[in-house]
């Protein structure tokens, strides 16, 4: 008779909820260095430290700390919209100083986890399951950047939409900035570009 596996189970204490942190810390780094796919569970155990049982007692397997670290990552890098009180006042004077604020500090967190968020959208394109996480938490931007704008004022007419191209054309000023670094762009007039181009859109 097959052997039931144990339930996973939540860390609660500081020392469990440390540890399964260091777990998904130690995937992501050997990842970033080597792969997804050349990454094994007991080099993950090696390297954090701790046993391959303990692994299994907080994750199904070598996806599950992926999806754990997906989530992480990717709240982490929309923490700055993410965290702003539901309650935060902004008006149409104060939107472009407020807006190049968001900015920088966005191009800023993404460059710092540059290596990291490479190796992610690789695999948005191939894992069904990072693609569904990544497209959820990018609606969770979305929807918070409108909840903000519709409670301070602005025009609501197709506001989804327009807050959703402004985010592409936030991420393809990140790309640029982060990855391609033409020798014969202005990134600065770049930024200015697109942050009046997303103002635009928002102009009552």
């Amino acid at each position: 008779m097959e052997k039931k596996k144990d339930p996973i189970r939540k860390p609660i204490q500081k020392r469990s909820i440390e540890k399964k942190k260091k777990i998904i810390d130690t995937t992501f780094k050997l990842i970033e260095e080597k792969g997804y796919y050349s990454v094994s569970t007991p080099e993950i155990a090696k390297v954090a430290g701790v046993s391959t049982g303990i692994i299994y007692s907080y994750f199904e397997d070598k996806h599950d700390i992926l999806i754990a670290g997906v989530k992480d990552y990717m709240e982490q890098l929309f923490s700055t919209i993410l965290d702003i009180p539901d309650d935060t006042k902004i008006t149409p004077k104060e939107l472009p100083e407020r807006f190049d604020k968001i900015m920088k500090k966005f191009i800023n967190s993404h460059k710092h986890l540059k290596q990291a968020h490479s190796k992610i959208m690789e695999l948005v394109y191939s894992d069904p399951k990072v693609d569904e996480i990544y497209k959820e938490l990018e609606m969770k931007l979305s929807d918070k950047i409108v909840s903000l704008l519709l409670k301070n004022g602005f025009n609501r007419t197709n506001i989804n939409e327009r807050v959703h191209v402004s985010i592409g054309l936030v991420n393809s000023l990140l790309y640029e900035n982060t990855y391609h670094k033409h020798e014969k762009l202005n990134y600065t007039r770049m930024f200015d570009y697109t942050t009046e181009l997303i103002l635009t859109l928002f102009k009552a």
